[in-house]
Order: C-alpha cells, then structure tokens, then sequence
C-alpha cells in the first residue's frame, strides 16, 4: 500500500473499501487502486482529483516534441 500517487500517466482511480485500521488511523485520506498498475493507494482525494486534472490538462494542450517547438520556428 502506497501513501503518495503512482507514477502512471494515463491512470484512472476506484474506490476500494477500507479496512477499520486505515479509517481509524487515516481519516482524511482514502483507499483507491489504479487501473493501470494495480497499485493500492491510501491518499487525501484532493491528490486524486489533481492527478486527473493534469491527465486531462495534458491531453487537452501536448507539449510539442522533437524540432518542431519554438526553437524550430525561431530559426
């Protein structure tokens, strides 16, 4: 079990139940299992929720790669 975010991209998040020492221990934060790595993940939600900001952030403007950034029309 993992208390930060895993390191996947392209990761959706679900609710597993906890066990009655996490809710005990951890109140404010919450068990989820990442779809792609399968990782347990004992987290605040507001990471989640972050995580699947910048996921969406991400697709909606890439970030170009290779000669074609700013540095290739500059030239």
């Amino acid at each position: 079990m993992n208390y930060n975010l895993c390191e996947c991209t392209e990761a959706e998040y679900d609710r597993v139940k906890r066990p009655l020492w996490t809710k005990l221990a951890y109140n404010s934060r919450r068990l989820y299992r990442c779809s792609n790595c399968s990782a347990l993940l004992l987290v605040q939600p507001d990471d989640i929720e972050d995580a699947l900001q910048r996921q969406r952030a991400s697709r909606s403007f890439p970030i170009p790669r290779g000669g074609h950034g700013a540095e290739a029309q500059t030239a």
